[in-house]
């Protein structure tokens, strides 16, 4: 019989995210429960209905939490960067990306240097599952999107090694006198990407705008390419946007990034590590020797 200890529970994972204001990065095997609660040993979890739990490194105990007291009850949750870390042994080096651009999208510190506050945390702790994928997350926070979505397509385009793009871009449209801001762009192709996520079509005025917008930047000699959720989350999707992309642009994609953004392709070499260590070990117990 285990002897659960009865303490007020902390929050993780995808709620303390969702208390801290911070969007969930894509991780479907996480989102089968409503609440993710830490633990830090096993006599510490607490034997509650629809709740994931999520381990809390050793290197990452003693770090305070927050708390929010809603109606007279108190909750307490782990802070961003905490939850950054948990999550991480979870996600893919993409979706740490994606999270670490997520909470400094929310931090009030985000046009300073976030890279130097990912650094003191990380270096200030000590090993823990997920730590590298954090680490090589870092060189890639100079990319200040607007949403999970615009982070995700970026880093499409540059694990197919295409051209480094622009972010929010700014250009001024003669014809509607005004000032825009695009989502993506190779200013020197006049290459446009723009991302449409369902807000901009239930909200018909922008919806109406960004038509406008893109038509006009159209008539200026602008191709605008327009990409869906679909074309950055499924597989088809990312090589019909790589494929789109670098018609544009008049380039062959290489197919994989440059040097300094290798970690990319983490998530590849580690499966096929894995594949590997899976086949050698079959071939051994053919062999009949245990390793």
């Amino acid at each position: 019989m285990r002897t659960i200890i009865s303490r007020r529970p902390v929050y993780t994972g995808f709620t303390a995210l969702r208390l801290n204001g911070i969007e969930t990065p894509w991780c479907p095997k996480l989102h089968d429960a409503p609440f993710h609660l830490l633990y830090e040993h096993d006599n510490h979890r607490h034997l509650r209905d629809g709740s994931r739990y999520l381990h809390l490194p050793d290197a990452l105990a003693g770090r305070a939490h927050l708390s929010h007291t809603f109606d007279g009850t108190t909750i307490v949750y782990t802070d961003p960067l905490t939850t950054w870390a948990i999550l991480s042994r979870h996600l893919s080096q993409i979706e740490t990306i994606v999270l670490a651009d997520s909470i400094l999208r929310r931090s009030s510190d985000a046009h300073r240097d976030a890279k130097s506050a990912f650094r003191r945390f990380l270096y200030g702790c000590g090993p823990f599952r997920g730590k590298g994928k954090c680490l090589d997350s870092i060189a890639f926070l100079d990319y200040r999107t607007d949403s999970p979505m615009e982070c995700r397509s970026v880093l499409t385009l540059l694990k197919a090694g295409l051209p480094e793009p622009n972010v929010h871009w700014t250009i001024y449209i003669p014809a509607l006198q005004h000032l825009a801001t695009v989502d993506i762009a190779y200013p020197e192709a006049k290459v446009i990407i723009e991302f449409d996520g369902d807000m901009h079509r239930i909200d018909r005025q922008q919806h109406r705008w960004d038509e406008r917008k893109r038509q006009a930047l159209r008539d200026m000699g602008y191709i605008v390419i327009v990409i869906f959720s679909d074309d950055v989350l499924t597989e088809d999707g990312r090589r019909s946007l790589i494929s789109r992309v670098a018609q544009a642009l008049r380039v062959s994609p290489p197919g994989q990034p440059a040097a300094h953004h290798m970690a990319l392709c983490n998530d590849e070499r580690d499966a096929e590590a894995r594949a590997r260590q899976r086949k050698y070990r079959k071939k051994k117990a053919i062999e009949g020797i245990k390793v």
